[in-house]
């Protein structure tokens, strides 16, 4: 699947469970969610919906997901996402590598 896809599947699951305000864009090549909080809202409950969100898109397929707090700027979080593959060998190549999935033993 496409990063680019998985991550509007992501902006359009969060919004559907989101109790909040919040605002996507991507700038020198990463993505950003800027999250509008309100009086009750507190930066764990941001966090564990966009984790919650990201993890029903994740269902199904070999990822990890990454996000880190960048800051706050007038009852504005800001932070930065991405998805993540694993870094590992998924195929064979032929070449005949040392680390080749052939040989693993699960």
């Amino acid at each position: 699947m496409d990063i680019n896809k998985l991550t509007e599947q992501f902006c359009i699951t969060l919004k559907n469970q989101a109790e909040f305000e919040f605002d996507t864009k991507m700038l020198a090549g990463s993505y950003f969610l800027y999250v509008e909080t309100g009086v009750e809202s507190t930066r764990e409950k941001i966090e564990s919906m966009i984790k919650k969100s990201a993890a029903s898109c994740m269902r199904g397929k070999r990822l990890n997901f990454e996000i880190h707090h960048v800051r706050v700027q007038n009852k504005t979080n800001v932070y930065r996402f991405r998805f993540l593959v694993p870094n590992e060998k998924m195929f064979c190549c032929g070449n005949l590598c040392q680390d080749c999935i052939r040989f693993r033993n699960s």
